[in-house]
């Protein structure tokens, strides 16, 4: 452009000068014609106006051109700056995303490593569970093995105990007889004298009464507030009938003072804050009022940890073998001859019949073809003995076993009862010997027995 505007100012600038020789020229002609100098003076001054103009119209250009390259100038500065800016940001977002890709990596390893120490304490966690779990079955496993030892021991002690004192009161018996038919002999030979003064008084054939009492707790497993604490008594060894009263120790005298709470076998005590420090006992009281006590027993810790099943892996004493038997009977008489069903009277009848029907004197020992009642035990066994904790949904096996039943007829009903309270329900098709249930917080609060009804047999029995 720049170009341009020179050539368009050399031609006006030639078109002057040729304008001014044809002036010149036309002078020479009319040179002495003053019209032509007036001709000449205004082309004069028009050259000089058209070289002004044209010198305008150049600064003009030029200055239009210096601005034009000024502002080319300006957007290239600008395109450069915006280029540097632009590469800038570029940097920038690359460093961003540099460092976010380092800290996402630090983040992740930084959860790995959480995660594997988690792991390894899991591990640990786990390894130290199943370690204290096989100590503690271990110990549980070792307790009940010397639980059934020290039974054991105390049925020998207790069988030996038998036979003892019924020697000992045939060999009293003896001596009452002899003595009596020497005082009866010796009234004879001085039947001349007063009456009076051969009366002789019998010896005193009084017996001690003697005996080894304890209390069981029958209730296993962690307890909690507001649970039924069940209480046995074991009395071993006794030589004469006896009475079970349970006691507790008054907290309030300053001696040791114990006040009768109940009688019988079994005791059962819901737990609180308010007795969880009580301390109980079994006194058995002889028929003549002779006593033995047992040592005192102290409430057991309470934890606030589920409890696992209750006490149906236990031998079931023949008192809590049916409700007639464990609910209603007298605590304190004698053993019940045989634990049944309904109807009480017809089973019940069938032990006192049997002696009328055997008359042969010569042969006692088949009077009583049947074992006792009380010689009879029912056993329930449960897969869930030494087992600390169950998953919900495994099944539980409860499997019984029946001694002193062999040669009778009879039927079985397994029996629950909620949260060990309220009366016992029959359990719709549980009449075998083994009742399966699946393990859940329900069925593992409940309480389980085995119910044996003897039936009248066509033998005479």
């Amino acid at each position: 452009m720049k170009t341009n505007n020179t050539m368009g100012s050399a031609k006006r600038i030639l078109a002057a000068v040729l304008a001014m020789m044809m002036i010149l020229l036309s002078g020479f002609v009319l040179a002495e014609d003053e019209d032509a100098a007036a001709a000449e003076e205004a082309a004069r001054i028009a050259a000089e106006e058209e070289a002004a103009r044209i010198a305008e119209e150049e600064e003009a250009a030029r200055i239009a051109a210096e601005e034009e390259t000024a502002r080319i100038a300006a957007e290239e500065e600008a395109a450069r700056l915006a280029a540097e800016e632009e590469a800038a940001r570029k940097a920038a977002e690359e460093e961003a995303a540099r460092l976010a890709a380092e800290e996402e990596a630090a983040r992740k390893a930084e959860e790995e490593e959480a995660a594997r120490i988690a792991a390894e304490e899991e591990a640990i966690r786990k390894a130290e569970e199943e370690e204290a779990a096989a100590r503690l079955a271990a110990e549980e496993e070792a307790a009940r093995l010397a639980q059934e030892a020290e039974e054991a021991r105390l049925a020998a002690e207790e069988a030996l105990a038998r036979q003892e004192a019924a020697e000992e009161a045939a060999r009293l018996a003896a001596e009452q007889v002899a003595a009596e038919e020497a005082a009866r002999q010796e009234a004879a030979e001085n039947a001349t004298l007063d009456p009076e003064e051969v009366v002789k008084e019998l010896p005193d054939m009084a017996l001690t009464f003697s005996a080894e009492a304890r209390v069981y707790q029958k209730s296993k497993g962690q307890l909690w507030y507001g649970d039924i604490l069940k209480l046995e008594a074991q009395v071993i060894s006794a030589n004469q009938p006896y009475t079970v009263i349970w006691e507790i120790e008054d907290p309030t005298a300053e001696e040791q003072v114990w006040h009768e709470i109940g009688r019988g076998d079994l005791l059962e005590i819901e737990i609180s804050e308010e007795y969880s420090r009580d301390i109980y006992r079994i006194t058995v009281m002889a028929a003549d009022g002779q006593c033995v006590s047992s040592s005192p027993y102290f409430m057991p810790e309470v934890e606030e940890i589920w409890i696992v099943d209750g006490d149906e892996a236990e031998e079931v004493p023949e008192e809590e073998v049916y409700p007639e038997a464990y609910e209603d009977a007298s605590l304190d008489e004698e053993p019940i001859e045989e634990p049944i069903e309904e109807p009480v009277e017809e089973t019940l009848e069938e032990p006192v019949e049997e002696p009328a029907e055997e008359p042969a004197p010569e042969e006692p020992e088949e009077a009583e073809p049947i074992q006792e009642a009380s010689e009879r035990q029912i056993i329930i066994h449960s897969t869930l003995e030494g087992v600390e904790a169950v998953d919900e949904g495994t099944e539980v096996a409860l499997t019984s076993e029946l001694i002193g039943f062999e040669g009778l007829n009879y039927t079985l009903q397994w029996y629950y009862r909620p949260d060990d309270r309220g009366d016992y329900i029959p359990i719709p098709g549980a009449t075998g010997s083994t009742y399966t249930y699946p393990a859940t917080e329900e069925t593992l609060r409940c309480t389980y027995y085995l119910g044996v009804a003897i039936m009248e047999s066509s033998g005479g029995r």
